[in-house]
């Protein structure tokens, strides 16, 4: 695992146990992705500036300075039509036993 948190990170203003809870679900998913082969799973924190032309492609955000956290993994990626699937609530391609809470947050975080 590699962590990489900019020295300069901010304070923001969110709810810790939804960003607790979003951190945990991806970096057990990450590591449901490689547990066949192993790998290398990186969680950053960076800052980053949004213009305003990044509107269009995210209309509820603003131009401005903006905290952007990263996990990636090397698992075995997802197919196309996964892909087109993971933000239904409830949709998982874990079967009985290996289920988490991810279709949880997924549904939080559209609401």
């Amino acid at each position: 695992m590699r962590l990489d948190i900019e020295d300069e990170a901010r304070i923001i203003e969110a709810d810790p146990t939804q960003i607790h809870q979003v951190l945990i679900n991806l970096c057990s998913n990450a590591a449901h992705a490689m547990r066949a082969n192993g790998g290398l799973l990186e969680v950053r924190l960076n800052t980053i500036a949004m213009e305003e032309q990044a509107s269009t492609i995210h209309p509820d955000l603003h131009a401005g300075t903006y905290l952007e956290i990263m996990v990636s993994d090397i698992g075995h990626g997802m197919a196309p039509d996964v892909m087109e699937r993971i933000f239904e609530p409830y949709f998982t391609t874990k079967g009985e036993g290996e289920r988490g809470r991810a279709s949880v947050w997924l549904s939080s975080m559209e609401s």
